[in-house]
């Protein structure tokens, strides 16, 4: 074995020693829903795993692109060349079992470009004709579009993507017909038990060197600056009820972790009154952070990225990336909330273009990364950090706080807390 080995698992072992090891019993019964939007669409070809009526679930997927052109890079026999679905079928049992699924598209979906552009380096593009039926067989409701490969295509691109995911029912995010339209939040709400459960989902392309543009008249991505979205925020904030407030920007350096401006700005956004911040955009796996009673997910990575990707080439990068499900349940007459954060092996070297959940060596692997890189906030991390193992795999738990932060600091004023 080993010398990495050996400290990985002495790592796990001694966490494990304030952690839950437990096998979770499968889901029981319910219906795919994408509440308050459009009536549920079941996937062709068997429908939905059912799943528990008493609790609802989000599922936030990271980077996705099913990489036609990266074909010519790619070896011509992997299976993925001639079965576009072989990527993800390791994967799609945690899709179908959630009610709603947010995946972060990071590409144009038009028709196949002229020969002479299909294979240009750094213009992403999906088959219109294809992809999104094979995403809404896998059950994903929302896509978002907010990322920096939006205008490869140009505005007529971007137009045709929103038109193609459509017509697919699939709903958007971070994306639209114009400027308005792509920072609206995607909103949910659903009856839970007897308590109804309000959301606010916000997506977005933080400005970096290579920020989308388009034609002034045309679709608009969602451009995140960090005052206009902190007033956003507190307008959510400021509703009655207040909505549980997500944000989902599209930052940071590819295979690379959580910068200081990174955390900078996660922190502004909590304190403005967001409840939950979801990033992607660097491709791996990137910190969890636990602040002032929220949590931050800096990068989940990759869901399904059909590149060669970089991890063998790039200091620094790690194989892995998540799948983070927020589930939400009743418990004393009040709604409770979980973030289920399950590590994805996803080096398409290494796992023949297929990816698959971590196994017993792999999240000790991904905890081992979680403190070292986290090590300003390691020790908050330890305290709040579950791992469990179910039908899926294994996977770190935290609790969520789902109440909202006026009524908090209105009950402590009253109770006279921290006085």
């Amino acid at each position: 074995m080993r010398g990495r080995d050996i400290l990985i698992l002495t790592v796990l072992l001694l966490f494990s020693v304030g952690l839950v090891f437990e096998l979770s019993s499968p889901p029981q019964s319910g219906t795919g829903l994408d509440p308050g939007t459009r009536t549920p669409v079941p996937p062709p070809g068997g429908g939905f795993v059912k799943r528990d009526e008493g609790m609802f679930s989000v599922l936030f997927l990271g980077d996705t692109h099913p990489g036609e052109n990266f074909r010519n890079d790619a070896p011509e026999d992997i299976p993925s060349q001639r079965d576009p679905a072989y990527p993800f079928e390791k994967l799609r049992s945690l899709l179908l079992a959630s009610n709603v699924v947010l995946l972060n598209l990071e590409t144009p979906v038009i028709p196949p470009p002229p020969q002479a552009r299909r294979y240009q380096e750094r213009l992403y593009w999906t088959d219109a004709s294809k992809t999104p039926g094979r995403l809404r067989e896998l059950n994903v409701t929302v896509a978002s579009l907010g990322h920096d490969h939006a205008f490869d295509f140009g505005s007529k691109g971007l137009q045709q993507t929103l038109d193609a995911l459509a017509t697919a029912g699939i709903s958007t995010l971070g994306a639209g017909v114009h400027a308005q339209d792509a920072a609206r939040p995607y909103r949910i709400e659903r009856t839970v038990g007897g308590q109804t459960f309000r959301m606010a989902v916000i997506q977005g392309v933080y400005p970096r060197a290579r920020t989308p543009q388009g034609d002034v008249e045309g679709p608009q991505v969602h451009v995140i600056e960090q005052q206009p979205l902190i007033e956003q925020i507190k307008m959510l904030k400021a509703e009655e009820p207040a909505p549980f407030v997500v944000i989902c920007p599209h930052w940071g350096r590819s295979y690379r972790w959580a910068g200081k401006k990174d955390r900078e700005m996660a922190h502004a956004l909590i304190d403005a009154g967001a409840d939950l911040i979801i990033g992607h955009g660097s491709h791996m796996i990137q910190q969890v952070e636990p602040y002032k009673g929220r949590w931050i997910v800096y990068g989940l990575g990759n869901f399904v990225f059909t590149l060669l990707g970089q991890y063998q080439r790039r200091r620094g990068s790690i194989p892995y990336s998540l799948a983070a499900r927020m589930e939400v349940h009743e418990q004393d007459d009040a709604l409770a909330g979980m973030l289920r954060l399950y590590p994805i092996h996803t080096d398409n070297l290494a796992n023949a273009f297929q990816g698959r959940y971590a196994n017993a060596k792999d999240i000790g692997d991904v905890l081992w990364h979680l403190l070292w890189k986290g090590y300003e906030f390691n020790t908050k991390l330890k305290q709040h950090l579950v791992i469990r193992v179910d039908e899926f795999g294994h996977h770190f738990e935290v609790s969520l706080n789902l109440a909202n932060k006026a009524t908090q600091q209105a009950d402590v004023a009253e109770k006279g807390v921290g006085q």
